[in-house]
């Protein structure tokens, strides 16, 4: 939301020609007081969704979702691992 709405539109200059050159404090104002706001906001959708996620981890290794988890973060990692060896190998 922060980023729509004030970084992207302030980016293209659309602030320049509605606040004059001297308002830049009231722009940054604007930014860091809504800030803490959309963090917590993104935090709270972490936080919900991480939480449905170690649920439905439990249902693969009952009572062992946090090792579960560690398991799938491993695996994303050698997906990754992987592909870099790939665009070296073959990229370049």
């Amino acid at each position: 939301i922060l980023l729509f709405f004030i970084v992207i539109p302030d980016m293209a200059g659309f602030f320049d020609k509605v606040f004059p050159e001297n308002w830049h404090s009231m722009k940054m104002l604007l930014f860091w007081g809504t800030f803490p706001i959309v963090l917590l906001f993104i935090g709270g959708i972490f936080f919900i969704l991480f939480a449905e996620f170690v649920v439905w981890l439990n249902r693969f290794s009952d009572g062992h979702a946090i090792g579960a988890l560690g398991v799938i973060i491993t695996i994303l990692g050698l997906f990754g691992e992987a592909y870099q060896v790939i665009t070296i190998l073959f990229g370049g």
